[in-house]
């Protein structure tokens, strides 16, 4: 079974701004190796920090979503999920990957990756 990934907004920011190992990690969605998924939530915020923080263009902005859902599956969360207090935002995109189980989440911090085995309770 391929890889789920869903990348967190700082690692989507960092891929299109500067590249590096988060651009080479959103890469292996577009080219086939993961399969990677995201939520309305994590697409909003993403295009908050571009336009707000990044000065992005609308235009510009819309050209980099539209270009990463032609590589992603978008999910529907309830927005129920409520664990992790030092970021809320962190929390969608857990709910988000726990739409697909099971399956091998790739917590992406920095540029280090966290494989965790993910599982519905019965």
């Amino acid at each position: 079974m391929q890889p789920i990934v869903v990348y967190d907004t700082n690692v989507l920011i960092s891929g299109t701004v500067w590249g590096g190992v988060p651009y080479a990690s959103i890469e292996l969605a577009k080219h086939g190796r993961v399969s990677g998924i995201t939520c309305v939530e994590i697409l909003d915020e993403f295009e908050e920090k571009l336009t707000n923080k990044f000065n992005f263009t609308p235009s510009q902005t819309l050209e980099v979503i539209t270009n990463l859902l032609g590589f992603h599956q978008t999910v529907k969360i309830t927005n129920r999920l409520k664990g992790i207090t030092t970021d809320p935002d962190d929390d969608k995109i857990v709910e988000c990957a726990s739409l697909v189980v099971p399956l091998t989440l790739l917590l992406v911090i920095g540029s280090i990756c966290y494989p965790l085995k993910v599982t519905r309770a019965p």
